[in-house]
């Protein structure tokens, strides 16, 4: 099954089933694409999590309080995420030191966006360029040669 899109640049851009789980994605000019990485938090993290156990007393700028439960403590890894970068671009120096120690992950692609689009991303639905109204979750973005292949969720 295949299926066009014009971008806002006048390109044809093509999706294209090459098997039941992975469409490739042509027609767009590869020198003006724009990609990103997905973020790795593992060493940022594990410095924050050194930094709560090694407290002697309770640092709220780092913990967090739940009066419902009467106990105080760490963020927790989807926590981190948000607030790491939260603190980070509203300046605030209690999370800052861990914000850059969050690096890319050069082997996950998290988003392509050719010149003139479409700009798409881990978990976007595919099915809206198709006339089916089938769901096309990505799970999975790769560059092949001159093209890219979206894996989808099973």
């Amino acid at each position: 099954m295949k299926t066009t899109y014009q971008n806002r640049y006048g390109d044809t851009i093509i999706f294209e089933h090459i098997s039941e789980n992975k469409i490739r994605m042509t027609g767009y000019n590869f020198e003006w694409m724009r990609y990103a990485y997905e973020n790795d938090y593992s060493e940022a993290y594990r410095l924050y999590k050194q930094d709560c156990d090694l407290l002697e007393e309770p640092d709220m700028n780092l913990l967090v309080e739940e009066p419902t439960q009467s106990r105080i403590r760490s963020l927790t890894l989807e926590e981190f995420k948000k607030e790491v970068h939260k603190e980070y671009f509203y300046k605030n120096p209690n999370l800052r030191k861990y914000a850059s120690l969050v690096k890319s992950d050069p082997t996950d692609l998290y988003m392509v966006d050719p010149s003139g689009g479409p700009y798409i991303t881990k978990h976007t639905d595919l099915g809206r360029y198709f006339d089916d109204k089938k769901v096309r979750k990505i799970s999975k973005i790769e560059f092949d040669n001159l093209s890219i292949i979206f894996t989808l969720n099973q």
